[in-house]
């Protein structure tokens, strides 16, 4: 989420600030537009920054006057102080919230959603894939960075990796990941290639241990699982060939911003959502099983920061001018 907001904040070219703020117990519970009017009830109407400070968990990020002209909002319990903003300010900041809100889109003067959520309005736009902050400056400056290293120690093609863990969009299944990673593994040999493994915070330890003993002793290559720098961008621009567990539509959205073909990892029981944005995936060609290619018609393909960062531009430009 905080990838996706700060992707949008980078796009759009003006000074932001990131505040990080949480809700503490019982109005992480409650819907957004309830808890803002319980807590105008609490703590009085033109009281905000009590209201935010109230309502907040310990550590976050103080938010206070001067109100900003836009705020960037993702994730539920950032709605609440969104919601707070716009009130405070009488409705002088515009507001944008990513993902699906799961209340109404009108709460807000912009919604970025993804395409295969069934959330559409006047003031809705929709992307096939995640907002984030891959750009081609940051991929050659990556690519600059890692190439050197790499050249001449691993055997190509190399395939990169990108691996997740369970969250409450997947039922994950150790055996199952083991399986596909095998299969790809296998492909890899075939091709007398390297693979380039990273793994992230959700990532069970356990299958960090068996990626660790397996990858650089079975088949050339190395995992990255959080010591030292962080390869990730190197791996999306360095790589011949991305292969993403489909537990994260982030991580799949960024690999193919890196315009390389790109496989998915099956790892367990997926959500409806989950696998409406995998076949969303697949149908446009952007996604392919482990050894396919990418479709002999691709669909367009379109930066979906920058698609959203000119429909920010275009409404606040009209919300200043009293449009």
């Amino acid at each position: 989420m905080r990838s996706q907001a700060l992707g949008l904040a980078e796009a759009l070219g003006w000074p932001y600030e990131e505040k990080r703020y949480d809700l503490r117990g019982p109005w992480r519970h409650l819907p957004a537009p309830v808890a803002v009017r319980l807590a105008r009830w609490r703590w009085g109407g033109a009281a905000a920054e009590r209201a935010l400070a109230g309502m907040a968990v310990g550590g976050i990020d103080p938010i206070s006057p001067p109100w900003p002209d836009l705020v960037i909002a993702c994730g539920r319990r950032a709605q609440v102080a969104t919601l707070l903003i716009k009130q405070a300010s009488r409705g002088r900041t515009f507001t944008v919230y990513i993902q699906n809100p799961r209340i109404s889109p009108h709460h807000f003067d912009l919604v970025a959603a993804p395409e295969h959520d069934a959330v559409r309005g006047p003031n809705v736009v929709t992307t096939p894939l995640a907002l984030h902050h891959v750009t081609p400056q940051r991929l050659q400056e990556a690519r600059e960075r890692w190439l050197p290293r790499w050249m001449g120690l691993f055997p190509r093609p190399w395939v990169g990796v990108l691996v997740g863990g369970p969250s409450r969009s997947v039922r994950w299944d150790g055996a199952r990941f083991r399986q596909e990673f095998l299969r790809l593994e296998q492909w890899t040999k075939h091709a007398c290639g390297s693979l380039f493994v990273t793994t992230s915070r959700r990532t069970p330890s356990k299958e960090v241990r068996w990626l660790q003993d397996r990858v650089g002793s079975e088949i050339p290559g190395w995992v990255w699982s959080g010591e030292g720098e962080n390869p990730y961008f190197g791996i999306l621009t360095c790589s011949d060939r991305l292969s993403v567990t489909q537990d994260s539509v982030s991580m799949i959205s960024e690999a193919i911003e890196s315009h390389r073909p790109v496989w998915d990892l099956s790892v367990g029981e997926l959500s409806p959502r989950l696998r409406a944005f995998s076949a969303l995936l697949r149908q446009k060609g952007w996604l392919t099983e482990i050894g396919g290619d990418a479709h002999t018609t691709m669909a367009p393909y379109m930066n979906p920061t920058a698609t959203v960062a000119r429909e920010v531009r275009r409404r606040f430009t009209a919300h200043c001018a009293g449009g």
